[in-house]
């Protein structure tokens, strides 16, 4: 095994075109160990015990296209391969290096594999000519525009611990095809984040990550976008978890209405009424309690359980958004349904008030819910229904009304209801 290289060691046999030292146990490379070999291009010194290269060991060696640098014990590559001027290809995978500094390249460098390092950082990528980087397995957790090089081509970023990825990373990225972002820790994607300005589609590979049925996802569900910008591959296999119910789906499983992002409040498009209240295209979310929306403002989730006794003084079922379309309201104090608690709220389709201590519902109190299809009384303390309670609500078809007290329920219901189809109690 060898354990030292001296200087100008190769200097009688110039005319090597390979030199393969792999498997030994060399600490570091010296200055001039390799200087004129005119004709070396291939140079291979994988699985040694390296942990310094110094300055002009590759130096003069114009014709050397290929280095192979992996399993060894690199900290950093400092200004050592700056001579090495012709290389093409460069491998340092499983060394220790922790920063990654385009500038410390071969100038002209096109590959590059720097695998299972712990890199944390990229430096600047401005004067960076590599067309291919693989740096999967390393513990880069954010990534911005000047990191990759405009030239890059093919990018490899899995399992490393990336959490973001900031707006127009790739947008002059022209020549991308492919991105590997899987078995990262991202937990949304916004579509500027991806998008190149490529005339090619990107394939984009987003498994293993921990990513949010978020509306900032909604860009997967746009042919535009799919077709002509990125190709997400594997989409059976890329999973996100629902922000409301919890349920994991797979992208190509998942529907728009699914994509939903918390709010406090949020103002529709065009709203000329966003410096006011709440108004049918403003949705103000009640205190205490969590709302969602889709990037359509098709879809308004409101939440509210368990509330604390401050935020339940301050709440009233009249404070849920205007543009609400699934109300969940559960473990909260509300023994009278007053009268228009739930008046005119046009979207409104899914209402759930369980385990609410619900004794009596006054005429009225669901008013004017044109779309609603399910309603969810369970779990409270209701005696009576007259049909009284309903007002131009007629599109309930579900009702659910068990774990109550009930002993009438009158022929009125079913008239107002007349689209009833399921009941249970």
């Amino acid at each position: 095994l060898f354990r030292k290289l001296h200087q100008f060691i190769f200097n009688k046999i110039s005319h090597l075109h390979s030199i393969d030292l792999s498997h030994n146990e060399l600490p570091s490379v010296s200055p001039y160990v390799f200087s004129d070999c005119a004709y070396l291009t291939s140079l291979n010194l994988s699985h040694n015990h390296i942990s310094q290269l110094f300055h002009d060991s590759l130096a003069k060696c114009p014709l050397l296209r290929r280095i192979d640098l992996s399993n060894n014990r690199l900290s950093s590559l400092a200004d050592a391969l700056s001579q090495a001027s012709a290389v093409r290809k460069l491998d340092v995978s499983r060394n220790r290096l922790e920063l990654l500094q385009w500038d410390e390249l071969p100038p002209r460098l096109e590959h590059l594999m720097a695998d299972s390092n712990i890199i944390t950082l990229l430096g600047a990528a401005i004067k960076s000519k590599v067309r291919t980087a693989s740096l999967r397995g390393n513990r880069i957790e954010q990534l911005s525009a000047d990191q990759v090089p405009d030239s890059i081509e093919t990018l490899d970023l899995s399992a490393n611990r990336l959490q973001h990825v900031a707006p127009a990373t790739f947008a002059a990225k022209s020549a991308l095809r492919s991105l590997d972002l899987s078995d990262n820790r991202l937990t949304q994607l916004p579509e500027e984040s991806l998008i190149a300005d490529g005339v090619h589609s990107i394939d984009a590979s987003l498994r293993g990550n921990p990513l949010r049925c978020s509306c900032e996802l909604h860009w997967i569900k746009k042919p535009e976008v799919v077709k002509r910008k990125v190709n997400v591959v594997g989409m059976s296999e890329t999973l996100c978890t629902h922000p409301v119910t919890g349920k994991v789906l797979a992208l190509d499983k998942v529907d728009s209405k699914d994509l939903l992002c918390e709010y406090s409040q949020v103002c529709e498009p065009d709203c000329v009424c966003c410096q006011f209240g709440n108004c049918d295209c403003k949705a103000v979310c009640p205190s205490g309690c969590a709302c969602f929306r889709d990037a359509l403002f098709e879809t308004n989730v409101v939440r509210c359980e368990n509330l604390t006794e401050a935020d339940m003084k301050a709440f009233a079922p009249s404070s849920v958004p205007i543009s609400a379309t699934h109300v969940y309201l559960s473990g909260l104090s509300i023994p009278v349904l007053r009268s228009h608690s739930f008046l005119g709220r046009p979207r409104l389709e899914h209402l759930h008030i369980n385990a609410s201590g619900i004794r009596g519902i006054q005429p009225k109190a669901f008013n004017t819910l044109p779309k609603l299809k399910l309603l969810d009384l369970s779990e409270n303390a209701i005696v009576r229904l007259s049909g009284d309670e309903f007002h131009k609500t007629s599109a309930v078809s579900h009702l659910f009304l068990n774990g109550n007290r009930l002993r009438t329920i009158e022929r009125g219901l079913t008239e107002k209801l007349s689209s009833l189809t399921t009941v249970s109690g």
